[in-house]
Parts: C-alpha cells; sequence; structure tokens
C-alpha cells in the first residue's frame, strides 16, 4: 500500500489543490466587504493599502503572517515587480516562504498568484484579485471508514499525509472485502468550500 500511495500523492495532492483553488476564488462574489482599486488600472502600494485598511476595520490584523495576497498571474507577472515594497522569496532566501507556497510578501501579506482569478467581459477588463485572512473560507471533508462500509474486510491499511508546512490532511485507504471478493480503496472526500466570515477578505481590482 505505501508504495502504491506514495506513487499516487504527488496528484492526489495536487488535484486537490487545483481544486480548492478554483472553488474558493469562484466564490469572492460572497465577501461582503467593498472592492478596492480600478478595473483596468495597475496595482499600486495605495491600494493595496486601501485593502489592508478595510480588513483590520473588520478585525483582522494583517501582520500576523495568516492574511493572503493572490493576484491574476499576468498581474503578477506584469505589475507586481514594479511596486518596490515587494520582496520575492526567491530574492529573500526565504526557503520558509518557498516551502509553503509562497512567492513573495508585501506588506507582511504571504503573496502568490493563481490562473483562476476572475476576470470580467467589460471594457476595460477587471481582474479580481483576492486579499483574504483564512477564516475567510472553509473546506469541508468526508472520511471513509472502508472496513467498515463493505461487510466483513482484512484489516485495512491506511497512509496519512499532513503536510508539516500547513497542517493540510490527506488519508487513503486500502482494504480486501471478503464480501465483494476484491480490494477496497478510498481516499477523503473534499466535499467543497464555503465563505465563512465574509467581511475576512476583500477583492482587489486592476
Amino acid at each position: 500500500l505505501n508504495n502504491i500511495l506514495a506513487l499516487a500523492r504527488p496528484a492526489i495532492l495536487e488535484g486537490m489543490a487545483r481544486q480548492i483553488d478554483k472553488s474558493s476564488i469562484a466564490l469572492t462574489t460572497g465577501l461582503s466587504t467593498n472592492p478596492v482599486g480600478t478595473p483596468g488600472v495597475a496595482i499600486s502600494d495605495a491600494t493595496i493599502l486601501d485593502g489592508i485598511a478595510t480588513l483590520s476595520a473588520n478585525m483582522v490584523d494583517p501582520t500576523n503572517g495568516d492574511v493572503h495576497l493572490i493576484f491574476g498571474d499576468q498581474v503578477y507577472w506584469k505589475q507586481l515587480a514594479g511596486l518596490p515594497n515587494y520582496q520575492r522569496a526567491s530574492f529573500m532566501g526565504d526557503n520558509k516562504l518557498i516551502r509553503e507556497g509562497d512567492v513573495g510578501n508585501l506588506y507582511g501579506l504571504r503573496v502568490n498568484y493563481s490562473q483562476n482569478i476572475v476576470t470580467s467581459n467589460t471594457s476595460p477588463v477587471a481582474t479580481n484579485n483576492l486579499m483574504f485572512q483564512k477564516d475567510a473560507f472553509v473546506i469541508g471533508f468526508l472520511q471513509f471508514e472502508p472496513a467498515k462500509k463493505y461487510g466483513e474486510s482484512a484489516p485495512v491499511d491506511e497512509l496519512i499525509y499532513v503536510d508539516p508546512n500547513t497542517g493540510f490532511v490527506v488519508r487513503a485507504q486500502m482494504a480486501y472485502s471478503y464480501d465483494l471478493q476484491s480490494w477496497i480503496y478510498s481516499v477523503d472526500i473534499c466535499y467543497g468550500v464555503a465563505v465563512y466570515m465574509a467581511n475576512r477578505g476583500v477583492i482587489v481590482r486592476t
């Protein structure tokens, strides 16, 4: 089992990460705060500070390390580098940021980018970048018990993977079912994501 799951684990984690990213960003319309920034206008320090002030007014401390700033990939590569206060993790030599999947730091915010950031069909095009504290969204999981679900089974082999940096957990199981006369494989289901605290995020328009 360990050999099988070791081979499958990277694909499982990548697939879940992509779907969680896409689903979370699609929930931006459920945020209760007013957007900051202007459609079609490049990102600026003033816009970032407006977003920080919006979250701060809702009792979010932007300096505690759990506020994220996710840009559309085109905004990240074409605009962000021009901000004097932006620090790329690779230039800073900050291995902790890199290990946790962040690409940089801006005013204490953890910076990343995504191809799933929503853009409008209007003119000018509006890119809805996202600034949020981790409590803005919640993830729902269901854990399976194949040995109990499919009748009499051999002992369940289980592999639990815990990401040491984020605490994200993925569990995979395998058991032989005497009733079905076959092997049963299962991976915990991520049902989806939802807005949890609607005032803990703000759309940053460019």
